[in-house]
């Protein structure tokens, strides 16, 4: 569903999101949200629950980071992670 690239951005920014790397982590945020979202969108029509998941941490994902809220943005990317890696 998403490239390897993608994987490892993503990857990188859940580690400067837990070690508290606020700018580093604000400035790639919301450009891997986005392309996770670009990722997401053909298959929002499945109805799989996974998909659903998804969308539903991206949007935690979003309100934490408009709260600047470090553990909420990594523990949103997190999940989307785990969904995607199983």
């Amino acid at each position: 569903m998403i490239s390897d690239e993608l994987k490892e951005r993503l990857q990188n920014e859940i580690k400067l999101l837990y070690q508290n790397y606020e700018q580093e982590g604000m400035k790639e945020y919301m450009p891997i949200i986005k392309e996770l979202t670009n990722a997401v969108l053909p298959y929002m029509t499945s109805g799989k629950k996974e998909v659903q998941n998804i969308i539903q941490s991206i949007q935690n994902g979003v309100e934490a980071y408009k709260h600047t809220d470090m553990m909420g943005m990594a523990d949103a990317l997190v999940v989307v992670e785990n969904i995607l890696t199983f």
